[in-house]
């Protein structure tokens, strides 16, 4: 896994991340965080999927993510504002991905509730006979 660490904290910094947040939410201190994004401690299988976790990210996005595709370089100061629209599309994209998640969680919530009450009527059909407006 070459470059890992470069990736994750390039990832971390789109988010707005701080490192002592990502060691919070890895439940590990900011050194030991550190360590991961230095390449100084072996990364495992699934300490990767506890970061891609808190980042909203598939770890194969981690894997192969690629900066040049986001961050500007020296070589390609003649487009800025290319770059710009780029890093503001990767912003939004994980803003979409990030509501799309809260919607399904919202959604299998409702199902759940909608079970439940089937279930309750199933049960005592005559019990929960609604009023009728006069």
């Amino acid at each position: 896994m070459e470059n890992v660490g470069m990736k994750i904290r390039k990832l971390r910094e789109l988010r707005n991340y701080t490192q002592e947040y990502m060691a919070l939410n890895l439940n590990i201190t900011q050194t030991a965080y550190c360590k991961i994004e230095k390449e100084e401690s072996r990364l495992t299988i699934s300490r990767l999927k506890e970061i891609s976790a808190v980042l909203e990210v598939e770890s194969l996005q981690i894997l192969t993510f690629d900066e040049r595709l986001f961050i500007p370089s020296i070589s390609s100061s003649k487009q800025p504002e290319k770059r710009i629209v780029e890093n503001d599309n990767v912003r939004q994209i994980f803003q979409q991905d990030a509501r799309d998640e809260q919607m399904n969680h919202r959604m299998k919530q409702l199902e759940s509730e909608i079970f439940m009450l089937r279930g309750l009527l199933v049960s005592s059909p005559n019990q929960y006979v609604p009023a009728m407006a006069s």
